[in-house]
């Protein structure tokens, strides 16, 4: 559960899931190789079979 004071209640959990992808698939990477020409130099890793493990203050 996400708990927050004012705002979306969806927003914070759907960032967390956009920021665990974009670690795992290498997404920024990706976008700056095909700025330079290249395409498909790397594809990450899938998050199938994998475990997360969340450590909060």
């Amino acid at each position: 559960m996400v708990v927050e004071g004012i705002g979306s209640l969806v927003a914070p959990s759907e960032l967390t899931w956009g920021l665990i992808l974009n670690a795992q698939r290498k997404i920024p990477q990706a976008i700056a190789y095909m700025r330079n020409g290249l395409w498909q130099t790397n594809i990450g890793k899938t998050l199938k079979g994998q475990t997360i493990g969340i450590w909060g203050y």
